[in-house]
Order: C-alpha cells, then sequence, then structure tokens
C-alpha cells in the first residue's frame, strides 16, 4: 500500500513537471518571439504557454520521464506483425515522400509551378496507406 502511494506521488510529480517544464518553455519562446517582433511581452507570452506549453510538456513526458514506459511498450510491440507491416510502410513511404518533394522541387525550380504543403502531406498519407496494404496482403 505505501509502495502505491508512493508511486502515485512519483507519477504526480512527474506530470507536475512536465507541465509545469512545457509551460516554462512556452513562455520563454513566447518571450523570444516578443523580443524579435517588438511585440508586447504580456501579450505574447501567456499564448505561447498556452499553445506551445501543452505540446512541449507531452514530449518532455514521452521522452524524458516516461521513457523506460515507452521503451516496455515498443519492446512488447517489437513482435507484432501489424507494427512490423506499420514500420516497414512508413520507411518505404518516406522514400516515397522523398522522391515526390525532389520532383516539386524541381517544378517550382523549372516551371515556376509551386505545389502545395498538403499535397505532399496527401501523398505521404497515400503512400503509406498503399504500402501497408500491399504489405498486409502479401503476409497474410
Amino acid at each position: 500500500m505505501a509502495t502505491e502511494t508512493a508511486g502515485r506521488r512519483t507519477r504526480g510529480l512527474r506530470i507536475g513537471l512536465s507541465t509545469a517544464g512545457g509551460a516554462a518553455a512556452g513562455a520563454a519562446l513566447g518571450w523570444a518571439v516578443a523580443l524579435s517582433n517588438g511585440g508586447d511581452p504580456a501579450l505574447y507570452v501567456p499564448v505561447f504557454a498556452a499553445a506551445v506549453g501543452p505540446v512541449v510538456g507531452v514530449a518532455f513526458w514521452m521522452l524524458v520521464l516516461n521513457s523506460a514506459e515507452t521503451r516496455r511498450i515498443e519492446a512488447a510491440g517489437a513482435t507484432d506483425v501489424e507494427r512490423s507491416w506499420s514500420r516497414d510502410a512508413a520507411a518505404a513511404a518516406f522514400t516515397d515522400v522523398m522522391v515526390v518533394v525532389s520532383l516539386g522541387v524541381v517544378l517550382q525550380a523549372v516551371a515556376g509551378w509551386t505545389v502545395p504543403l498538403p499535397l505532399f502531406c496527401a501523398a505521404g498519407l497515400a503512400a503509406w496507406a498503399l504500402r501497408y496494404t500491399a504489405a498486409r496482403r502479401r503476409n497474410a
């Protein structure tokens, strides 16, 4: 019982630390942006703390404070066949996206045609979906 209570306190401390660290990082970024743009820090700091803070806090939690749990889950899922299909599809789709981005850069340089960013995002998702479906059918 005492170990369970100590574990809850430790987890609560980690969550509080990641929340405070995220808010502090967001506030620092807001301060830097306010100084570089000549804006009012009283406006930028809370907005950046609220907008960027949760993202930085979750990243800090996952990468630093909860890394042992993340490694345990990763090791447990390494034998999962669907995860291996997804990992292989993502690796191949990354190559596909790099080819599409390269073609977009060439089109922009040669023809002056600007390729919108959502097109690249859609191409990446479509490449992953096609690769995943192919892997699933090939191995099923």
